[in-house]
């Protein structure tokens, strides 16, 4: 449905106001559904945000869904997160990744980002990019791209082992 409104409004078949429209009400529907139950409560923290000029969020809310159905805690930030405030927010909520969704930021910024935020984080937390624009970016070493939600879900069920046992 994301991709059909995208690809719409892109020929001009949908107006700003009606995309805007669509794009509100899934906004709405999937980040009610973004409710962690008491086991996902117990999973991986995984902090969930676009950077700084990325405002498409639809794919990021549904990556914290599948996440989450996958057992982990998703925290999410949302769109256009600062890499000083992703880097506090990662270290201050004790996660064990953090997703990132690129769509249409530019590739070159994306990329100095990401050398930012890996070289921030600890080692041992994950960094995960995924969405449209994500094979357009030149990753830095101890970035992973996640191409699709099934190899989301896969990651998630890995962190499981990673974590200690006393959560």
């Amino acid at each position: 449905l994301v991709q059909e409104i995208g690809e719409r409004w892109a020929s001009r078949n949908l107006g700003i106001a009606s995309e805007h429209l669509a794009s509100a009400v899934l906004r709405s529907l999937l980040g009610s559904a973004l409710q962690p139950s008491a086991s996902a409560l117990r999973g991986a923290r995984i902090v969930f945000a676009t950077l700084s000029g990325e405002r498409h969020e639809l794919g990021l809310l549904m990556a914290a869904l599948a996440a989450m159905g996958a057992g982990a805690n998703p925290v999410y930030l949302g769109p256009e997160v600062p890499v000083e405030e992703l880097l506090s927010a990662t270290e201050r909520c004790g996660a064990a990744a953090l997703a990132l969704s690129f769509v249409v930021a530019p590739p070159a910024e994306m990329a100095r980002s990401l050398a930012a935020l890996r070289g921030g984080l600890p080692e041992e937390v994950h960094l995960w990019i995924g969405g449209a624009a994500a094979g357009d970016v030149v990753i830095p070493a101890g970035v992973d791209r996640i191409g699709s939600f099934e190899q989301l879900e896969q990651r998630v069920g890995l962190l499981a082992f990673e974590q200690p046992r006393d959560r």
